[in-house]
């Protein structure tokens, strides 16, 4: 896969993930035996498949996945697809996601105008979403 990858400077047990533009940024971790995948800049048809490609990485043993949209710029119904797809097959792995996306980040109307929050959680804050998880299991 292209992109940059770094733990160097993360936090133990993260990783850091680029887009070869510099567009996007992912950085994976565990919380509380709860994967959590921070996005940031921008998710679009350039780089949504690779970032796809790294979520679909983590292992079974996790509660589920809780995706961080809040510092992401822009989204694009890319991204949209991504979501869905990623919670159906955290579904078939008797996993959930959760998506965490504050009201006045910029995904969070694109979120409410694709109906997403209808099929996934969609939370304010990542504490809770964690918790929410940590719960189900």
């Amino acid at each position: 896969m292209s992109g940059t990858s770094d733990t160097g400077g993360a936090a133990a047990g993260s990783e850091t993930w680029s887009d070869p533009e510099d567009l996007a940024q992912l950085r994976l971790r565990e919380e509380q035996e709860v994967a959590v995948a921070q996005l940031s800049g921008e998710v679009d048809l350039s780089n949504a498949e690779a970032i796809a490609a790294r979520l679909t990485e983590l292992p079974n043993l996790a509660h589920g996945l809780v995706v961080d949209l809040g510092e992401v710029e822009y989204m694009d119904s890319t991204a949209i697809a991504l979501l869905h797809e990623l919670a159906a097959r955290l579904r078939r792995r008797s996993q959930r996601l959760i998506v965490v996306c504050p009201p006045d980040c910029a995904p969070r109307r694109v979120l409410e105008l694709t109906a997403l929050d209808t099929t996934i959680p969609v939370l304010d804050e990542l504490a809770p979403a964690i918790a929410t998880l940590r719960a189900d299991a």
